[in-house]
């Protein structure tokens, strides 16, 4: 501490005699010290030292706004990727990315975490500037604030359920689902959002003349069979219903030179024979695409960018 004070005042000693130094050497005043330190590099480093390190302040390392704008871009494309990888691979795995709309909602949260806050810090951001601790302390917290309601709003919208209903696959995201209607559920599997990916389930219309007259009424007002899993049933219970409603793939690819050439890069990926393949709308909310089925397996294998309607 001794060594300190008296490195000040040797620093002192070089100044113009309008700049003084209290003898405790806490506080440097005058105009005249800050014309002087921007004149002196090397005094100005020193008096960061001195006043953070010496004189009781957590230590800033010295650099200019954007090495700092920069630094925070790093800590944000990190914390970015590893959100996108949890959005794209487990909430919106393909093709309910597109589908359900995920992309948009991306966007949204990047440029909230990528964007903003580092352009924040490369305006505010001046080495030694006074209050700057405070300034980035409520950046931070701005941004974080944001992400975290950005990211609350897309895994509201993730799809938890794919329901094979009727004649169609219809994304069913975590906000469509009413509490009480979970409850009603009749298998456990039924009676929760799933927050490892979306379920393949079916939906079976009730037989009860009541509960068609319910539905049909709910469905007026927007809420169709998808969204009452009390309804749902395992999708095996449902295939060979939705592959009776199926089209051929081959009457698809006919319709146009844009679809078969889709269809032939699928056919190409999966080495399956087109005559053993066939096709069923997956209703999107910002896209719909066409789900390809398997007619020996029953099963859905892929979903391809050709609008089914």
């Amino acid at each position: 501490m001794l060594a300190s004070v008296a490195q000040a005042a040797q620093i002192a000693t070089a100044m113009p005699p309008s700049v003084r130094v209290h003898g405790d050497s806490r506080r440097i005043v005058g105009r005249a010290t800050r014309h002087y330190a921007d004149q002196q590099p090397c005094f100005r480093a020193s008096a960061i030292r001195l006043s953070c390190a010496e004189f009781g302040y957590a230590s800033i390392p010295p650099m200019n706004r954007f090495q700092a704008s920069g630094i925070h871009l790093g800590i944000s494309l990190v914390i970015a990727t590893l959100v996108g990888c949890l959005i794209y691979f487990v909430w919106y795995p393909h093709p309910y990315f597109q589908v359900a709309g995920g992309s948009n909602l991306m966007l949204l949260i990047m440029g909230v975490d990528i964007v903003i806050g580092p352009l924040l810090t490369l305006v505010v951001y001046r080495a030694g500037k006074k209050g700057l601790r405070f300034d980035l302390a409520c950046i931070a917290a701005a941004q974080t604030v944001a992400f975290l309601y950005g990211l609350s709003v897309i895994a509201q919208a993730r799809p938890v359920f794919i329901v094979a209903a009727f004649d169609r696959f219809v994304p069913v995201s975590a906000s469509e689902l009413d509490d009480a209607d979970l409850t009603a559920a009749k298998q456990s599997a039924f009676a929760t959002r799933s927050l490892t990916g979306p379920r393949l389930v079916g939906a079976k219309s009730p037989t009860d003349a009541k509960d068609r007259s319910d539905l049909l009424s709910s469905g007026l007002a927007g809420k169709d069979l998808e969204k009452f899993p009390k309804y749902y049933v395992a999708y095996a219970d449902v295939a060979d219903a939705m592959l009776t409603k199926a089209k051929p793939l081959a009457d698809l690819a006919a319709k146009s030179p844009t679809n078969k050439a889709i269809v032939d890069a699928y056919l190409a990926r999966s080495s399956l024979p087109i005559d053993q393949l066939a096709w069923l709308p997956l209703q999107g909310r910002t896209d719909s695409y066409t789900m390809i089925l398997s007619r020996t397996s029953k099963q859905p294998l892929d979903a391809v960018a050709i609008d089914p309607w």
